[in-house]
């Protein structure tokens, strides 16, 4: 009847479920029967439908910047290194709309400047990253660690 938000990578859902919900395609349904579920409380079985998920991926392969994909586009095409983007970035507290050139190393100095104090040249790297990895018209969030 409702909605559950699954995580594929928690440990906190039963292996099973995990399997069952990890097998499905979009809007696939599928029902599961058993004394596994009938143990749990569940009834006599369950139904699961795939409604949506958000893609995530490893940009520097090292857990240090996770990307999700809040919108997928129809346009499959990509910018490429040397190519300017126009960008939408907002960063904990404030928005900005800049134009950005994607380079294979950090940037030297230009007049796309963070306003608000130094940019780390980490920022920029990430930055570079996130883009190779998307497609026009895409929305992303990137959870960053220490």
């Amino acid at each position: 009847q409702g909605l559950i938000c699954l995580d594929l990578d928690s440990a906190a859902a039963p292996a099973w479920l995990l399997a069952a919900a990890s097998s499905l395609r979009l809007s696939e349904r599928a029902r599961f029967e058993g004394p596994l579920l009938a143990d749990l409380a569940l009834g006599e079985g369950i139904e699961l439908t795939l409604v949506e998920w958000i893609v995530r991926c490893d940009l520097f392969e090292d857990t240090t910047a996770i990307k999700s994909v809040l919108r997928r586009p129809d346009d499959r095409r990509r910018p490429i290194i040397g190519q300017i983007c126009q960008v939408s970035l907002t960063a904990e507290s404030w928005r900005k709309e800049l134009q950005y050139q994607i380079c294979d190393l950090v940037p030297p100095e230009s007049e796309h400047r963070w306003k608000h104090g130094e940019r780390p040249a980490d920022g920029w790297k990430l930055l570079d990253k996130a883009l190779l990895s998307m497609r026009r018209g895409e929305r992303c969030s990137i959870q960053c660690t220490d």
